[in-house]
């Protein structure tokens, strides 16, 4: 038996966590993981200072995102969905889903002068979106431009902050 016998979904999930905490953390932000997700949400992000908002994440990882044009395609669980799609949340929610790269060996890079993992993640705001009739899954389109970096992470929180201030929900 191996010592470490992880399998690759795993691996994934945990590099999704990674990826959120880091670019949570270069935002000036801290994560909360969620021990069980029964709701859709696997972390709570929050300013470690500022004003007190705070956004839900859905973390996904998959290999070999599809793409058509300017949109990332993704098939999310329709439950996943539903959570998410919600009008009735005290904060905002959003879904990220980290694309990675095929072979694992190209995951990540660690060196005295680098640590790089590869390809990146997209963001997506499901706030209000009609229900669905379908069973399993559906396919969400996430635009490309929607980059989950921490100048995008300040930005959502901007706006979740100004939509309180609204006494609005979701992010606009």
């Amino acid at each position: 038996m191996a010592a470490i016998s992880t399998t690759d979904n795993d691996i994934k999930e945990r590099l999704s966590v990674a990826f959120l905490l880091a670019v949570a953390g270069r935002a000036g932000c801290q994560v909360t993981t969620q021990p069980l997700d029964r709701m859709s949400i696997d972390a709570t992000v929050a300013p470690v200072q500022g004003a007190k908002v705070k956004l839900d994440v859905q973390l996904k990882a998959t290999s070999g995102v599809e793409f058509d044009g300017d949109q990332a395609l993704f098939d999310l669980l329709v439950t996943n969905y539903d959570h998410l799609r919600s009008t009735e949340v005290e904060n905002a929610q959003i879904l990220i889903v980290l694309d990675l790269p095929q072979e694992k060996a190209d995951l990540m890079e660690v060196n005295e002068e680098a640590l790089i993992m590869r390809r990146c993640a997209y963001w997506l705001d499901l706030y209000g979106r009609p229900s669905t009739t379908n069973r399993k899954s559906i396919r969400v389109r996430l635009p490309r431009a929607q980059l989950f970096t921490p100048e995008a992470l300040v930005d959502l929180m901007e706006r979740r902050l100004a939509r309180l201030r609204d006494g609005q929900g979701g992010l606009g």
